[in-house]
């Protein structure tokens, strides 16, 4: 009888220690899953991204960067993320993207991937055709750049979380002149789209006239008249009265982009582009591999 009391004793204990361990296993698996938060995402210009390349201004200059903020939507039970949206309330895609929501691994990450420490980082867009973002790292008084694509492994060249020293980067997003597809014709010019950091600066006067508007220019105010049918539209293209790039639709003030002037002709941004697409019910693609960006009205 004390033998079975004694061998049951042993059961008990055993068991306890058991659910123990287990427990604290649990509690340990608990503590090592991933905390999704909300980051911050700055939106640079081309001329602002170029001076940081090119090491023309100093880092701190990105903390003047527009940005916004890109929240994450949780599952209760799962706590993976369902949806994300921006601070404003646009929904963006989240494919690839739980590095960039999750700070503690992205920050190992980047440590074992430097094989160092680092001092600061900031996640910038890749607006046009790129889907994602690219992680600028600051690390012993220089840049290093990570690409981090919605839905790819690589594309436009770019290899996805693989970081790039400042040389590499600049090397693989030097300007590339593109394709240029309107309507299903093949556009030449002597300016043709600009791709350059996955992102594609337009000629303006080809992409107007190509798609059927009258286009004007006005030395004295610097400005770009373009018309429809039963609209015109005003966009100055100087920077010192013009400094947010907006266009003037029969008077009223637009939110549109920037340009910057190459080889004499005006070239606008993904943000002039999208004024047009909403404006005129277009849709812009673009193969960022083959360079090829095609333009038509839905």
């Amino acid at each position: 009888m004390l033998k079975k009391v004694f061998f049951l004793l042993v059961i008990l204990i055993a068991t306890s220690s058991t659910l123990l361990v287990f427990s604290l296993g649990n509690e340990s698996l608990k503590q090592e899953k991933s905390v999704y938060t909300s980051f911050k995402v700055y939106h640079p210009y081309h001329f602002q991204f170029d001076k940081v390349i090119n090491k023309i201004v100093e880092y701190s200059e990105i903390e003047k960067w527009s940005k916004y903020i890109i929240v994450p939507e949780l599952d209760k039970v799962t706590n993976k993320i369902i949806r994300a949206h921006t601070d404003n309330g646009v929904e963006v895609n989240i494919n690839n993207l739980d590095i960039l929501f999750d700070k503690t691994y992205l920050s190992q990450y980047i440590k074992e991937k430097l094989r160092s420490n680092y001092d600061n980082y900031w996640i910038v867009s890749m607006p046009s055709f790129i889907e994602g973002y690219t992680v600028i790292i600051e690390h012993n008084g220089m840049l290093s750049y990570m690409p981090v694509l919605s839905g790819y492994e690589v594309y436009g060249g770019f290899v996805d979380k693989k970081i790039y020293s400042s040389d590499e980067y600049t090397q693989l997003c030097a300007p590339k002149d593109c394709t240029f597809i309107i309507n299903g014709k093949t556009i030449e010019s002597d300016q043709l789209p600009i791709m350059q950091y996955g992102r594609v600066k337009f000629p303006l006067r080809s992409l107007l006239e190509h798609l059927g508007f009258n286009v004007d220019w006005n030395a004295e105010t610097e400005s770009v008249i373009f018309m429809s049918e039963k609209n015109s539209y005003i966009y100055s293209t100087n920077k010192k009265n013009n400094p947010t790039g907006n266009i003037l639709k029969n008077g009223e003030l637009k939110a549109g982009g920037l340009c910057t002037i190459e080889n004499g002709r005006t070239m606008v941004d993904n943000l002039f582009v999208q004024f047009l697409c909403k404006e005129f019910n277009l849709s812009i693609t673009g193969d960022t591999d083959k360079h090829i960006i095609t333009v038509r009205k839905k």
